[in-house]
C-alpha cells in the first residue's frame, strides 16, 4: 500500500486549522464573559465601579513572584519586577466597546492599560479580595495574581 503525500499534507492542514480555531483565537476556548466578583470582603455587586474598586491594590503574579502590578485608585499603574519599577501608565475599566479594538462579548468587563504609546486590553475574569484573573485579549493568555496589599 502506497501513502499519498498530498493526502497526508491535507489531513495535517485540516488538523492544524481546527486546532487554531479552537485554541488560537483570543478567548476561543475561554470564558471571557461577565467577571466573577467574589469573596466575603467584597459585595456581590458586579458593576464597573465595584470591579474597579476591587482591582485597586498591589498584585503579585502567580507565575512569577518577582512580577508585581500596582493599580492605584487615581487610574495609574506601575509594573514592578524584582523590586524595580520597569514601566508605568494608566488603567481603566469599561463595558461598552465603542471604538476600542476589542471583541464585543456580552456581559464582559474590560481592562485597558496604556503604557506610553501602547494600549493593552484584557477581559476581567475574576476579582476578589485575594485574587485577580485577567484574559489578555490579544493572545488569549490568562494572567493570575494574588493580592499583596490594598492601596
Amino acid at each position: 500500500m502506497k501513502t499519498h503525500p498530498i493526502l497526508v499534507v491535507i489531513v495535517l492542514v485540516v488538523i492544524a486549522a481546527v486546532g487554531f480555531l479552537y485554541f488560537g483565537i483570543p478567548g476561543g476556548s475561554q470564558n471571557v464573559a461577565a467577571p466573577v466578583v467574589s469573596d466575603e470582603a467584597m459585595s456581590d455587586d458586579n458593576s464597573t465601579e465595584a470591579i474597579q474598586a476591587g482591582i485597586v491594590g498591589e498584585w503579585q503574579s502567580t507565575d512569577d513572584e518577582k512580577s508585581v502590578r500596582i493599580f492605584k485608585a487615581d487610574g495609574t499603574i506601575s509594573e514592578v519586577y524584582d523590586g524595580e519599577e520597569l514601566s508605568g501608565g494608566t488603567w481603566s475599566i469599561f463595558t461598552e466597546v465603542g471604538t476600542e479594538p476589542v471583541p464585543a462579548i456580552p456581559g464582559a468587563t474590560y481592562l485597558k492599560i496604556v503604557d506610553g504609546d501602547e494600549a493593552y486590553y484584557f477581559s476581567v475574569a475574576e476579582v476578589s479580595a485575594q485574587s485577580l484573573a485577567l484574559i489578555y485579549l490579544d493572545r488569549g493568555g490568562v494572567l493570575t495574581y494574588t493580592r499583596v496589599s490594598t492601596q
